[in-house]
């Protein structure tokens, strides 16, 4: 795929999967912030452009809720236009970061107005998975015949949290791997939070921070949201942490935007085992060394100022696009 994108004349080619680390730093720091301070609970996953979308609609009384981290998609975009800018002396204004998702809607979440960082877009467009392969057929770039690239460095270094972020559950598996070190200080011996997985429309559980147990949910699919929040906002059931994605079933991996299938059950299934069945020898965000507070990147990397402004961002200013 790398190569692909190269033959097709991008300059540089990144891995989301490295934004998807820092977004769980972030977010987990939020997690922790707030569960501390116990307000404005539960905390709902916010990557999820059409979920978000969702919930300006019909929940407007919840939208003090949804994390402030910004996703995967608009976190790179961001750092490849201030750090890499930065790094390879190039103005930000001058350069055009095209995404590759598996969703329609993150045409949207670019185009918002909080979605950019000094007046310069995080993401210039957004193409889908869909979209790319009928592009690459264009370009007669096949990819069965070309030897595989690494993605341009350092933004192509990720960890087994990011990779899972696609998937139902994933959002907020990755981020409690960070978060349950982050406050027991024990390292996570057992990575895997299995409760939280599947491809049915709902897992609950609950999670030992040891000073204080935690219940989360991950839901897929916006009538399973639905039914969820009406129960938060009635008060039958009370929640710390809720991932939400949009496309049922299993989340980002079964997006609107991917490619048609005969067998779409097994298209996914694989998908779904590959996204969850990571090979990566650091499975968690905060293990890596850049990885261990996204600010921290202003020191490790060029002493560059990363600002809150241009890794989160608020939804009570959407009002007039939605």
């Amino acid at each position: 795929m790398v190569a692909g994108l190269r033959r097709l004349g991008f300059d540089a080619v990144f891995d989301t999967t490295f934004g998807a680390d820092l977004t769980i730093i972030e977010e987990g720091t939020e997690i922790i912030g707030r569960v501390t301070k116990n307000e404005n609970l539960p905390i709902l996953t916010s990557c999820c452009p059409g979920w978000i979308n969702f919930i300006r609609y019909y929940y407007p009384s919840l939208e003090y809720m949804p994390s402030t981290t910004k996703s995967p998609q608009q976190m790179t975009g961001a750092i490849i236009k201030s750090y890499y800018a930065e790094k390879m002396g190039w103005d930000p204004k001058d350069i055009v970061v095209v995404s590759i998702m598996p969703c329609i809607a993150k045409k949207y979440e670019a185009s918002l107005p909080n979605q950019e960082s000094y007046g310069i877009r995080d993401v210039d467009y957004s193409l889908t998975t869909r979209e790319l392969a009928k592009i690459l057929k264009e370009g007669s770039v096949d990819l069965r015949y070309i030897e595989e690239e690494d993605f341009d460095s350092p933004l192509g270094v990720s960890t087994g949290a990011g990779v899972i972020f696609g998937s139902t559950g994933g959002v907020l598996e990755a981020a409690l791997r960070s978060v349950y070190e982050l406050v027991t200080k024990e390292t996570l011996e057992n990575v895997d939070f299995v409760a939280l997985r599947g491809l049915d429309g709902a897992h609950e559980a609950v999670v030992d921070l040891g000073v204080r147990k935690i219940r989360v949910a991950a839901v897929s699919g916006l009538g399973n949201a639905r039914k969820i929040l009406d129960k938060v906002v009635s008060g039958e059931e009370v929640f710390d942490v809720i991932e939400i994605m949009a496309c049922p079933p299993g989340g980002c991996i079964n997006g609107g935007g991917q490619p048609y299938a005969k067998d779409r059950d097994a298209v996914l299934q694989n998908a779904w085992n590959h996204s969850i069945n990571s090979t990566a020898k650091i499975n968690c965000a905060n293990h890596t060394r850049t990885l261990k507070s996204s600010r921290s990147i202003k020191t490790s990397l060029a002493n560059l100022v990363v600002t809150k402004h241009m890794i989160s961002c608020t939804w009570k200013t959407l009002k007039q696009v939605l």
